[in-house]
């Protein structure tokens, strides 16, 4: 249900007989007075460990239907402060979440209503009675042993969305506030004591001025502060020890949440400094650069090769490779034999054969001698000789001893 917030909503409440339930209370504004804060810790807690609800302060009921609206509590002696001091002193742990509002009926008397979440970290415990509570009906009642159990099970299954950390990224100190959670974490608000010596510009940031709207998991935001030669240093004024709190609203059960840390930065005195997540990143970055330098200068010598088919209008290729590819291209098997008058490269790369031999064959046919045969070539053997006659055109009466 919505809570009522105008003295409308209340009349609506009276008129249409909203009855009492599990998640609705209503109380005489004597209910508020100095001799029943044990009765108050009682009804909050067991709304909190229950399914939450809302207990208005100021209307009279009979038999669980709203009547009438009271004078209302003494908003000058009773203040919302005062109530929600009564509730913080006298539940244990803490219920985090609760609002206290105000609907003002006259110059001194107002209706309080007072909404209590569902919690996550209970069961919660009545400090007077030494008892946890549930609402059960309209009423609010003590908890069986396995109750208490189910609720204390409860607490594990809700994990905080918010960490904070000290991390130092060249020698300065960072601020580092993580959603390590699955859900996202909605109006996040940090409060420092004692308030740190923020450097110049950082204590007017958004995330700490304004807090964060929209947590979502895995992210990080880093506030910088000093280097730590200077915080650690035994004169120096800046702060070094604080206690954080983060308030934010768990988006998957819509519940308010409240997480504290303690931060010493003196802990860090003659300890060394583990390299961290950005110094990781620098050295792969580095090794990455290495690797690019070297294939890039693997892909230039291979262009450097390549450089030597081009020409003026192309690539530099003979007619026998045209015409050879001619060949391929109409799916002929018998590929033009290659003239024998050319360079020693070619030999080298169509028989391979080692630089000297190539030469010397290339040789014998430039300058040929017409009573010489090619197994007169110095290193030539019969294999190389029948290579030659099938890639090159070549005079049979050459390859004879």
């Amino acid at each position: 249900m919505n809570s009522p917030r105008t003295l409308q909503d209340l009349e609506n409440m009276i008129k249409n007989e909203i009855q009492e339930n599990i998640h609705l209370d209503y109380k005489r504004s004597s209910a508020l007075l100095p001799k029943n804060s044990q009765e108050i810790a009682k009804d909050v807690s067991a709304f909190a460990n229950s399914d939450g609800g809302c207990i208005i302060y100021g209307i009279e009921e009979d038999k669980h239907l709203p009547k009438r609206i009271d004078s209302g509590v003494d908003h000058n002696i009773y203040t919302r402060e005062r109530l929600e001091d009564v509730i913080t002193s006298n539940i244990s742990p803490r219920i985090e979440g609760i609002e206290i509002s105000q609907i003002q009926l006259s110059s001194d008397g107002s209706v309080y209503i007072v909404d209590i979440p569902k919690s996550s970290r209970g069961p919660h415990q009545a400090r007077g009675s030494y008892r946890y509570y549930k609402r059960f009906n309209f009423k609010s009642q003590p908890m069986e042993d396995y109750e208490i159990n189910d609720i204390r099970s409860r607490n594990h299954t809700v994990k905080p969305l918010i960490n904070i950390d000290i991390e130092e990224h060249t020698v300065l100190v960072y601020f580092v506030i993580e959603n390590i959670g699955e859900a996202v974490a909605e109006n996040v608000r940090l409060n420092f004591t004692p308030k740190p010596t923020w450097p110049e510009n950082v204590e007017t940031a958004p995330i700490l001025k304004d807090g964060i709207r929209f947590f979502p998991p895995k992210r990080k935001f880093y506030i910088r502060y000093h280097p730590f030669f200077q915080v650690l240093n035994e004169t120096s004024d800046i702060v070094s020890t604080f206690n954080v709190t983060a308030e934010y609203c768990n988006s998957e059960i819509k519940q308010k949440i409240s997480d504290s840390f303690h931060i010493d930065l003196r802990d860090f005195l003659s300890t060394s400094t583990p390299k961290s997540t950005m110094d990781w990143q620098d050295e792969k970055i580095e090794k990455a650069l290495k690797e690019l330098t070297r294939e890039t200068k693997r892909v230039g010598d291979i262009l450097n090769k390549l450089s030597t088919l081009g020409g003026a209008t192309g690539l530099d290729l003979s007619i026998t490779t045209l015409r050879n590819i001619q060949r391929i291209l109409n799916q002929q098997d018998d590929l033009e034999k290659i003239s024998p008058y050319c360079d020693g490269r070619v030999f080298k790369e169509v028989l391979g054969i080692d630089v000297h031999l190539a030469y010397r064959i290339s040789h014998f046919f430039r300058y040929q001698n017409s009573e010489k045969s090619i197994m007169d070539i110095e290193g030539i053997t019969e294999e190389i000789v029948e290579k030659l006659k099938r890639h090159f055109r070549i005079d049979q009466e050459m390859t004879k001893c």
